[in-house]
């Protein structure tokens, strides 16, 4: 079964949101979707999307 991952990122002065969805292609159904806020100012970019990247794989199995 072909599946896409869609998303779409929101960033305020404070906050990254990040909302992820899992599709099935062939029938338009989400299969499994998140949403994800981190503080910029914690975080640097790239740990954001080491950490964002660990939690979507775990949540996918």
């Amino acid at each position: 079964m072909p599946y896409a991952v869609t998303g779409e990122v929101a960033v305020d002065d404070l906050q990254i949101r990040l909302s992820v969805r899992l599709l099935d292609t062939a029938s338009g159904q989400v299969i499994w979707s998140e949403t994800y806020a981190r503080e910029l100012a914690t975080m640097s970019l790239v740990g954001m999307q080491a950490d964002l990247a660990g939690e979507i794989a775990s949540a996918l199995g």
